[in-house]
């Protein structure tokens, strides 16, 4: 990719600061307050906010945690590291055969 489609390239939601700083804030945010909500509804003090607001933030490391997994593995794929490891496994690589 030259340099004026990268300058000119829309960003997407892989590669975004924006959006994975957003998918953090927003969505605890988003549970903790409809966990307030409830809690005011049904009259439950603070118990489903803080419940739900600790879901958000583990979902929220659980998906960063899992997205950056992702970036990591197809980055490295065709490494020397990788394929070094894969011959060491005692296989060959399944993708090649097929």
């Amino acid at each position: 990719m030259g340099l004026r489609e990268r300058r000119f390239s829309v960003p997407s939601s892989e590669d975004d600061a924006l959006s994975h700083a957003l998918a953090m804030v927003v969505a605890p945010l988003c549970m903790g307050l409809f966990g307030a909500w409830l809690d005011a509804r049904l009259g439950s003090g603070w118990v489903f906010a803080a419940l739900l607001a600790g879901m958000g933030v583990v979902g929220a490391f659980v998906s960063a945690y899992y997205r950056y997994n992702a970036r990591i593995e197809r980055q490295d794929d065709g490494k020397p590291w990788t394929r070094r490891a894969l011959a060491r496994a005692g296989g060959s690589d399944p993708e090649a055969s097929a």
